[in-house]
């Protein structure tokens, strides 16, 4: 099987008195950080397998990707 991930979040300029918030680029203009990820893997069916385990850099925030193969009759 072959999987193609992409994930795009657009994060608003950082205000100064929310420590929690995303750093923005130059010029107070937002930043889109994205997540690419392609994997070519073999599946058995209805066994349950992850396949892409990411952590953000900038939030720390882990993204995990499972995935199950069920044949349909």
């Amino acid at each position: 099987m072959r999987l193609s991930i992409e994930r795009s979040l657009l994060s608003a300029p950082k205000k100064e008195d929310n420590k929690n918030a995303v750093a923005s680029g130059d010029e107070g203009q937002p930043i889109i950080p994205t997540f690419r990820a392609q994997e070519l893997f073999i599946l058995k069916e209805g066994q349950p397998t992850e396949v892409i385990t990411a952590a953000d850099p900038l939030t720390g925030h882990l993204l995990r990707v499972s995935v199950t193969l069920n044949v349909q009759k």
